[in-house]
């Protein structure tokens, strides 16, 4: 096994929770690899690449960005449901930049763990200028946009008990508002990934108006009726 594929294990066995009923919950770990590959190939993308970054860095930094939920999580300071139901504190990054260290203490440089550290902690700061913290920015950015987010936003609903119809309202409200168009502005610092999360609303938006026509029934409206319905035509 090469260097990364060993920290990338040890990442996995950190980041999977396991319950007293022996429950594995993979679901922080698995957001946490994506974000990382999702940081990696921004660093090579068109007008952003070239830049030297270091990918060892890049890639510990990905996969430990919320690993301070787990810490909580094993103190019993929040649920395992909770777990990245809200933006990650600075408390959080601080957490998660400790479990790093001692982690992965035997297996990286103190240098390299110092820098992958103060990366992490540096993470919820918009004007950051380290690259490496940069790309991890936005690749945990740009997994709440698009497809993705259903499935974020369906847990996060599903906790506070609404039904399929708060999804659904929810997306509307925050189109009809603009919000997701000022989450780009405000999230993103790199072109190219901002014309990729305008891309992903897009498919989200399709996905929310498929969803609210099965939810509407409309495919056996337009059987009874022989009539096309759209489901932006209809409330909930």
């Amino acid at each position: 096994m090469s260097e990364l594929d060993v920290i990338r294990a040890r990442a996995q066995r950190d980041l999977v929770l396991v319950t007293k009923s022996g429950l594995k919950d993979v679901r922080l770990w698995e957001h946490s690899n994506r974000v990382t590959e999702t940081a990696l190939k921004i660093a090579k993308l068109p007008g952003i690449g070239g830049t030297s970054v270091d990918e060892t860095v890049l890639t510990v930094v990905g996969l430990y960005h919320d690993a301070g939920w787990i810490t909580q999580w094993a103190d019993g300071e929040v649920t395992r449901e909770a777990i990245c139901s809200k933006p990650t504190s600075s408390l959080q990054r601080d957490l998660a930049a400790v479990m790093m260290e001692a982690s992965l203490k035997e297996l990286l440089p103190p240098k390299t763990l110092e820098f992958a550290a103060s990366c992490i902690r540096v993470l919820s700061d918009h004007k950051i200028d380290i690259l490496e913290s940069q790309f991890v920015a936005e690749a945990d950015n740009l997994d709440e946009f698009g497809a993705l987010y259903l499935w974020r936003l369906a847990r996060k609903h599903t906790l506070e008990g609404k039904a399929l119809e708060a999804a659904i309202k929810t997306w509307e409200t925050q189109k009809q508002y603009g919000y997701w168009t000022a989450r780009i502005n405000d999230s993103f610092r790199f072109e190219p990934v901002k014309v990729i999360a305008h891309k992903r609303l897009q498919v989200f938006d399709d996905v929310i108006q498929q969803l609210k026509a099965h939810h509407l029934g409309l495919d056996l409206e337009e059987a009874l009726t022989g009539m096309p319905l759209s489901a932006s035509t209809l409330s909930t």
